[in-house]
């Protein structure tokens, strides 16, 4: 099984003091991911719009995992974003939401898909893992937190 760490870069690690909106949020991240990924953010936004669109992905707890696959993507790439302050996302449970893992994957490759949403559900599960998450001051800390719990899973 490949290690969550090969799906995240230290590069598309963020940590903000607040994003005016979920939109902004989602375009933020969809952005950064195409800029290293060498391809047109739109698509991206796109296909990750088109997936919130059908039920939000504001999971509770504060924590988002908004995603969109596409034709041809490659390897899946997962970008995380932690807010100081709280954005308003339509989220499961009404809160708004502090940690947004969004990750753009294959759709010729749905296990992959499907495993790292498992594998991130299961750590942010934790409460201790979401706690110190939360915790993180730089994107360096968050990063490094992340990868630490993955290799549990």
């Amino acid at each position: 099984m490949v290690s969550i760490k090969e799906y995240v870069s230290k590069e598309l690690i963020f940590v903000q003091n607040e994003i005016p909106s979920k939109e902004k949020a989602i375009d933020f991240l969809c952005s950064r991911i195409a800029a290293i990924k060498n391809r047109e953010a739109s698509g991206l936004i796109e296909a990750v719009r088109d997936r919130e669109s059908k039920i939000s992905t504001g999971i509770g707890l504060g924590i988002a995992v908004p995603h969109g696959r596409l034709s041809r993507w490659g390897e899946t790439t997962l970008s995380i974003l932690l807010l100081r302050k709280p954005v308003e996302y339509d989220a499961l449970d009404g809160k708004p939401v502090r940690l947004i893992l969004l990750f753009i994957s294959d759709k010729d490759k749905p296990c992959e898909h499907i495993n790292l949403l498992s594998r991130v559900s299961y750590i942010l599960s934790e409460k201790d893992n979401l706690q110190s998450l939360l915790k993180s001051e730089t994107p360096d800390e968050l990063y490094k937190s992340f990868v630490e719990y993955s290799v549990r899973v």
